[in-house]
């Protein structure tokens, strides 16, 4: 998962919840639409590993997402890059994707590389029989200093 700065995806102590309630509060009049759309109330130890892009120019209410979003991963032990992209704020980020030139693009593609490798390790070495034995042992090596079981590309706080 990689989202920019968590906008949107935990409002559940927005202060102005007019832009969000327009979209999202779909005729609820008790204020549970809040907690119905937060990312928060999925997260586990078995969310996929997260890259977070934090623009350093968001407002206040935005930051307050990311940092609740960033905390409830390390929490759960959920492995979580974070990127802080100073002087920018999400719209910047998000116009700037396409370029290799900028942070985000090759932040995002390094690990979406990282975690692809990442899978395809540890699938090969527990399912060795599925395949001839040269491929698992040219695939599945670990790196040095790499844990058993562990793939060595997949980060923590």
């Amino acid at each position: 998962m990689i989202p920019v700065s968590a906008v949107g995806l935990e409002i559940t102590d927005a202060r102005d919840d007019g832009y969000y309630a327009e979209r999202f509060r779909n005729g609820d009049t008790t204020g549970s639409w809040k907690r119905e759309i937060s990312l928060l109330r999925f997260v586990d130890a078995k969310a996929p590993p997260f890259l977070i892009l934090y623009a350093g120019a968001e407002p206040p209410s935005i930051q307050r997402q990311s940092e609740r979003l960033i905390k409830t991963l390390y929490a759960a032990g959920v492995p979580t890059e974070v990127l802080v992209i100073p002087h920018r704020d999400h719209i910047q980020i998000l116009l700037t994707l396409s370029r290799p030139d900028k942070t985000s693009a090759p932040a995002m593609t390094d690990f979406i590389r990282k975690e692809n490798e990442c899978s395809s390790r540890l699938f090969l070495e527990k399912m060795p029989r599925l395949l001839p034995e040269e491929s698992v042992n040219r695939a599945g090596r670990k790196s040095q200093g790499e844990a058993d079981g562990v793939c060595a590309v997949t980060h923590r706080r």
